[in-house]
C-alpha cells in the first residue's frame, strides 16, 4: 500500500510540474495564428516584388541594345 501511495504521489507531482510550466492551448493558437499571417504576408510581398522584377526586366528586354 505504502508503494501504491508513493507512486501516486510522483504521479501528482508529475503533473503538478508540467501543468506550472505548460502554455495555455489559446495562447499557442494566438502565436500559431500570428506566424501564419507573416508567413503570408512576406509571401505576399515576395510574390509582388518577383512580379515587379519580372515587369521591369520585360521593359528592359524593349530596349534597343545600344542607345
Amino acid at each position: 500500500m505504502k508503494r501504491k501511495v508513493n507512486d501516486l504521489e510522483k504521479v501528482v507531482a508529475s503533473y503538478e510540474k508540467d501543468k506550472a510550466t505548460s502554455v495555455p492551448l489559446e495562447q499557442v493558437q494566438e502565436l500559431v495564428a500570428s506566424k501564419a499571417d507573416e508567413i503570408a504576408t512576406a509571401k505576399i510581398v515576395a510574390y509582388k516584388e518577383e512580379q515587379r522584377r519580372d515587369q521591369c526586366n520585360g521593359l528592359v528586354s524593349l530596349l534597343p541594345e545600344r542607345i
